[in-house]
């Protein structure tokens, strides 16, 4: 179709006015340039395939090179610390997705930062975030009261330890915050389906520097060696391949228009989910299915989208079960099978039980963060450290811990039970239940735990329309204005 400018009419009626050259020099009649929608959706995918494969060697360079892993850990900090100079939050939201997922590559390349940097780093950015955008009036006030009341058994230590109080204290405060701050953000379809990218990029890398040490190295025994877990601790790493999985398959119910792309992010949780399995750590894979499981509930409202996830899912276990799994039984020998048909909770019950006779024996206050262990060696001989949340609660901060306890309960149960659509719900199910699962099996090692809780408790919108992830209060006036993402690919 030809477009015109204005006066373009009334110049081609005289032509020998039309045809003067500097006439024709300020009024061009031209076709509008338009990329036709399936090539922009090759673009896009082209993209997407592109930045996620990026990270292998990446993942590979940061590894190899302390340094690297150093840059790209104060990298990502900068990045993420300047995105709060937008007027609007959507990038304070992808990069805190970002920091999480890239966290196991710092530990395993020994980047020069301290521990729980991520943790720290998405619960001080939620809170500046807050700040910022002015969103303390309209957010759920009930993280913070959770976090408080873990302060007071600060008494009982009797000597400050910055390691142990930062160690047991820096996950709760991270939850706090970024729960804080993402109860207030409505974050579309397409809004999603770049996080879960995001997210799943160093995850990708993680799960390649794990297989490649994995086939480039004689295992003698799967039971006690890291090198399947590309040197993270097992249970780490097994952990953030079964998010892996799990993002996965969520990305496969939500994406409805690029099926390449589905394609290639199926094939990333298939890798990711035999590689957690590789690491004999059965917690991850666990909590991946029981996230999943949980959200397929919550769709049985949606047909539709119930059905989705049940035909990919199933043809994804169907592979995993005849095709992945006889192969890589194989290739530990039948210890793989045994390992996860075996139900021994390797000494977890034990240490549970120790700290419910810790909570009894200092039921008020507790025995302070991070002395729980000192003290179940002393009293009951139960050594070794807190793998629960739970239980590590109420041993270290007393009835304080137990009313936190129930408040990080009634969080979850508040979100589940409002009034939304069966696909909203079951994202937030599924979020939520994978870091209250994680809580059980890894209490809170990895920052990801806390963003994914906050991210159960944001609101999901299904609509047409992309609606903002809104910095401030949205007046009349600006509801109106285009999305945050302009290129909602």
């Amino acid at each position: 179709m030809w477009t015109e400018p204005p006066g373009a009419h009334a110049v081609r009626s005289v032509p020998w006015v039309a045809e003067h050259p500097l006439v024709r020099q300020r009024v061009r009649l031209r076709r509008p340039t338009r990329v036709p929608a399936r090539a922009e959706r090759r673009a896009t995918t082209g993209f997407w395939v592109a930045f996620l494969l990026l990270h292998v060697p990446l993942a590979i360079a940061i590894k190899s090179n302390g340094l690297i892993a150093t840059a790209h850990a104060v990298a990502t900090f900068a990045v993420a610390f300047g995105s709060l100079h937008y007027r609007t939050s959507e990038r304070v939201l992808l990069l805190m997705g970002y920091a999480v997922a890239a966290e196991p590559l710092w530990r395993v390349g020994h980047a020069s930062v301290f521990y729980e940097f991520s943790k720290y780093l998405i619960g001080s950015l939620s809170f500046l975030a807050v700040v910022r955008f002015r969103l303390l009036p309209r957010s759920d006030k009930t993280p913070l009261l959770y976090f408080l009341l873990l302060l007071p058994s600060l008494m009982m230590v009797p000597y400050f330890d910055r390691s142990e109080i930062s160690f047991n204290l820096s996950g709760p405060f991270s939850l706090a915050m970024t729960t804080l701050y993402l109860s207030t953000q409505r974050i579309s379809i397409q809004q999603l389906r770049k996080l879960l990218l995001v997210v799943l990029a160093p995850i990708l890398g993680l799960a390649f520097m794990a297989s490649f040490s994995t086939v480039t190295t004689e295992i003698t025994n799967f039971y006690s060696s890291k090198i399947a877990a590309g040197g993270l601790g097992k249970n780490q790493a097994s952990s953030v391949l079964g998010l892996g999985l799990l993002l996965a398959l969520l990305f496969l119910v939500i994406d409805r228009h690029d099926r390449r792309l589905r394609w290639f992010v199926a094939a990333i949780g298939l890798w990711c989910g035999g590689q957690g399995m590789l690491t004999f750590s059965r917690g991850g894979i666990a909590t991946a299915l029981g996230a999943a499981a949980a959200a397929s509930l919550f769709l049985l409202g949606d047909r539709k989208a119930w059905t989705s996830l049940m035909l990919r899912a199933g043809f994804l276990a169907l592979l995993a079960v005849y095709v992945v799994l006889p192969q890589l039984n194989a290739f530990t020998g039948g210890m793989l099978v045994n390992r996860f048909s075996d139900s021994d909770l390797t000494g977890r019950d034990r240490i549970i039980a120790a700290d419910v006779k810790t909570f009894a024996e200092n039921p008020l206050l507790g025995v302070g963060p991070g002395r729980s262990r000192d003290y179940r060696m002393m009293r009951f001989n139960q050594g070794g450290i807190t793998h629960t949340e739970y239980s590590r609660l109420l041993a270290e901060h007393g009835s304080f811990g137990l009313v936190a306890l129930l408040l990080l309960v009634w969080m979850a149960v508040k979100r589940l039970r409002r009034r939304s659509t069966p696909m909203s719900l079951a994202l937030a199910a599924a979020f939520t239940v994978w870091a209250l699962l994680f809580m059980f099996h890894a209490a809170m090692r990895m920052g990801a735990v806390s963003f994914f809780f906050g991210l159960g408790a944001a609101h999901f919108i299904f609509e047409t329309s992309n609606p903002p992830l809104v910095g401030r209060r949205v007046s009349s006036d600006s509801r109106r204005r285009p999305s945050l993402l302009h290129n909602t690919h």
